[in-house]
This record gives C-alpha cells, structure tokens and sequence, in this order.
C-alpha cells in the first residue's frame, strides 16, 4: 500500500490525536456496544461512509474502530479500514480495507449503521 495512503487511514482511525471524536452510541447489548462518529460522515458520489466503534467487553476489553462505505442504493457495503485497540487505548493491530463491496444482510451492526448513514444520505441530497 502506499504510504500515503498508509497515513491518510492512520490519521482517519486515530482522529483523538488530531481532534476529540465523539462516539455516539447505536446500540448497546450485554457485552458490546456499537458507536459511530456523526462527525465523521462523508460522501464521495455515490457512496457514504462514516466511522465506527465496536467495543466488546468479555475477559478483554476490546475495540475496533472501522471505517465503512455504504452503497445505499444497492444495499451493499466496505469496510476501508480497521484498527483495534485493548481496553488503554494500545493499538493491537490494523489492517487495510477491502476493495469489494458485501450484502448489508450479511452483517448486523453494518445494517444498523447503514439504516442511520442511508437516512443521513436521503435528508442531505433529497431528489437522489
């Protein structure tokens, strides 16, 4: 991967070292919890992606942050990068994205988090 490109996810994955992320929270269950930053929502023509937290709390506490891309008109979905971190904040490991997109029904929290990012998508651009 380019490094560039190498930093730019970096910098998009760790936004608390450039400015406060604000997670708000989707949904909460026994054991995990999933969060996006509203603040983090963009488009780039026919896609929407936002960034997501999904925090699992068993023996370890563990986060992972995802960076995902919606296609909202075919229901379909990415994620263009992952990080995960243990319960300080240390990064456990990253991993690049994937270039092709899966069925939303394939995965429940990307679901979810498509229901609010399609919803933010129609209230912005109305007549698409």
């Amino acid at each position: 991967m380019h490094p560039s490109i190498v930093l730019s996810v970096s910098l998009f994955l760790f936004p608390a070292a450039i400015s406060a992320t604000e997670w708000e929270s989707l949904v909460k269950k026994p054991g995990a919890e999933l969060l996006v930053d509203l603040d983090s929502y963009d488009e780039s023509g026919a896609y929407s992606s936002i960034l997501a937290k999904l925090e699992t709390r068993s023996k370890q506490h563990v986060a992972k942050q995802m960076k995902l891309e919606f296609d909202c008109d075919k229901q379909t979905y990415r994620t263009l990068a992952t990080a995960s971190f243990d319960a300080k904040g240390k990064l456990l490991n990253q991993t690049p994205g994937s270039r092709e997109f899966q069925p939303l029904h394939q995965d429940e929290n990307a679901q979810t988090i498509a229901g609010l990012v399609c919803q933010v998508r129609r209230m912005v651009n109305p007549s698409s």
